[in-house]
């Protein structure tokens, strides 16, 4: 139980619009901005959030398989060892969420407003 409750915590549906945001972004952008420096800018951006999902993703499974090595049947978790592993899950998380957004900010500033809604339809 203990394991499926962080390994939802930590994967419980950011990836999945990530990688959609990513690969909408990576299919119209060519058509979308016709300035190539502009463009090669953006591609840039979306190459660094896609590497960014894959180094999250690997922390991800690490803690995940940390926390399944030492659980047993007879090892009782304190509250203390409990609080230490949900903290480690959460800041994963605000992370993973802070350079998406830094990055997604910058990916923005980087197209025009109708670039950015050619190249992300359903953002």
């Amino acid at each position: 139980m203990l394991i499926a409750l962080l390994t939802v915590m930590l994967l419980g549906g950011g990836s999945y619009e990530l990688s959609t945001f990513i690969a909408e972004g990576q299919e119209n952008i060519n058509s979308a901005v016709e300035d190539l420096e502009r463009r090669q800018t953006a591609l840039d951006i979306l190459a660094a959030m896609e590497q960014s999902m894959l180094s999250d993703s690997g922390e991800t499974t690490a803690l995940i398989e940390r926390a399944r090595q030492s659980f047993s049947e007879e090892k009782v978790w304190s509250a203390e060892e409990l609080d230490a592993l949900f903290a480690e899950a959460r800041s994963l998380n605000v992370d993973r969420a802070q350079r998406f957004i830094e990055l997604r900010l910058e990916l923005k500033s980087s197209l025009t407003s109708e670039e950015w809604d050619e190249a992300f339809p359903s953002s």
